[in-house]
């Protein structure tokens, strides 16, 4: 390793529904505009019954809210988890680089994060174009899907060569056993998948609690 490499700051790839956004923005603006029933695509899914995109294209096909609409509605719902300022500005100095991964939609992620988009390395998620009959759903990184994953989360942590990953969902249970570190929000369905197997994982509500395992410094 020269130099150069050994002083790279270290990769965390992280989710957003749920991790840092504190709720999952996606099943709530279903909640807030898609006809009841959807959640029992999304608890098919969970199952294993259904792809994640395919669940997705269900659980949104009711959907006949404008962008407007649903972009106000994103951010009202939007807060991140507590210590996101600080994981920030961690990026912004150059002691971490991050790296966006989520399952869900660039309609409120881009609405909710805004500029902040510009303090991730890379970012991947889906797209969602509303319209009055429904919205069309487009999920184009199709060289990261892998099984029911139309992102798999452990392959972006190999492309980016990422040996950290937060997360808390059905989503990223990929990663476990898989990347060195995973951080589960605690609580989480990611971190009861890695305690029923056995898998390690650092729990965590904060993203300061994060920061301080990692011994990422203060400014």
């Amino acid at each position: 390793m020269d130099k150069e490499d050994h002083l790279a700051p270290p990769t965390m790839v992280i989710d957003f529904d749920g991790t840092l956004a504190v709720h999952d923005v996606g099943d709530e603006l279903c909640e807030t505009f898609a006809e009841p029933g959807w959640r029992d695509v999304g608890a098919a899914w969970r199952r294993g019954e259904l792809s994640l995109a395919d669940a997705q294209r269900r659980m949104w096909a009711s959907v006949t809210a404008d962008r407007t609409r649903m972009e106000e509605r994103a951010r009202e719902l939007g807060a991140l988890r507590e210590g996101a300022d600080a994981l920030f500005d961690a990026a912004r100095r150059g002691a971490l680089t991050l790296v966006l991964a989520s399952g869900g939609f660039g309609l409120y992620i881009e609405a909710i994060l805004g500029d902040r988009l510009s303090l991730f390395a890379a970012t991947y998620y889906n797209r969602l174009e509303p319209g009055p009959a429904g919205p069309t759903l487009d999920f184009p990184h199709r060289d990261l899907a892998r099984g029911p994953y139309a992102i798999c989360k452990a392959a972006v942590c190999e492309r980016h060569g990422a040996h950290l990953f937060a997360g808390d969902g059905s989503s990223d249970r990929s990663v476990a056993g898989v990347v060195p570190t995973v951080f589960a929000v605690e609580g989480s369905l990611l971190a009861l998948h890695c305690n029923e197997r056995g898998v390690p994982c650092v729990p965590f509500t904060t993203f300061d609690e994060v920061l301080a395992h990692l011994r990422v410094p203060a400014p």
